[in-house]
């Protein structure tokens, strides 16, 4: 059939022919290319993945051997920590035995003889400061505190009489008036009653006269009189201060 065709026919058919083995090879190259590319794209993933795998792997193990090598071989490194020191006494401690006792004890006893009339306590009882515990009879004590008291009663009396005697030993005067007649001097020994001096106050002075009793009715207490003294040719008021009815004898 191609031997019967014109040349143009010819060429046109070499044309065609050449052109389709030209897109063949295009194509196979086209399909080399990509299986190239895809075996390149293949074995990157590999080493991508093997890479990762390396180096996870080698972070483990570096891991480890720090690990390791930190345990056995590094010594542990202690932080600094801050204290405070303060000054004191020094103590000590002391140790023994001994037995332990009530702190005050103290017997109770009677300080009188008598019967026993009340026991107000038993043993074992807990009482207060000032409780009542036993009541003793006090009939003897008290017949004693009697006799003791008239005794005490005469020596009060003779201690009170000395004590008198004490006071009277020191002399006062009574009234104010003038010292006369003094009949003692510095150390002269006196006894009870010796009379010492005379004691006057004239100031004032009293007049004793007797009346007869005829003039009875007409002198009373409080009376107004006028007393005249010769000697000093002068007279002076005065009144009557006592009346005393006495009976004269002759």
């Amino acid at each position: 059939m191609a031997e019967n065709a014109t040349p143009e026919r010819k060429e046109t058919l070499v044309k065609e022919a050449g052109q389709d083995s030209t897109d063949k090879e295009t194509f196979r190259k086209l399909a080399e290319e990509k299986r190239k590319a895809a075996a390149r794209k293949r074995r990157r993933k590999k080493i991508v993945k093997w890479s990762i795998l390396s180096v996870v792997l080698l972070a483990i193990a570096a891991g480890i051997t720090y690990w390791v090598y930190n345990l056995f071989f590094v010594e542990e490194v202690i932080p600094d920590m801050t204290a405070f020191s303060y000054r004191g006494p020094f103590q000590s401690a002391v140790s023994g035995y001994g037995q332990v006792k009530a702190n005050k004890t103290e017997a109770v006893t009677v300080m009188a003889k008598g019967e026993l009339l009340e026991l107000l306590v038993q043993e074992g009882s807990y009482v207060m400061e000032g409780d009542l515990l036993y009541r003793v009879d006090d009939s003897e004590v008290r017949q004693a505190i009697l006799v003791k008291q008239d005794e005490l009663a005469e020596i009060q009396a003779s201690l009170d009489a000395i004590y008198e005697k004490i006071a009277k030993l020191d002399v006062y005067a009574p009234f104010g008036g003038k010292l006369l007649d003094v009949k003692v001097s510095m150390g002269d020994v006196v006894g009870e009653g010796t009379e010492l001096a005379t004691l006057v106050d004239d100031s004032r002075m009293r007049l004793r006269l007797y009346f007869s009793y005829g003039y009875e009715d007409e002198i009373r207490v409080g009376q107004k009189a006028r007393v005249s003294i010769p000697a000093t040719m002068s007279v002076v008021e005065g009144s009557v201060d006592k009346i005393e009815k006495v009976r004269r004898v002759t």
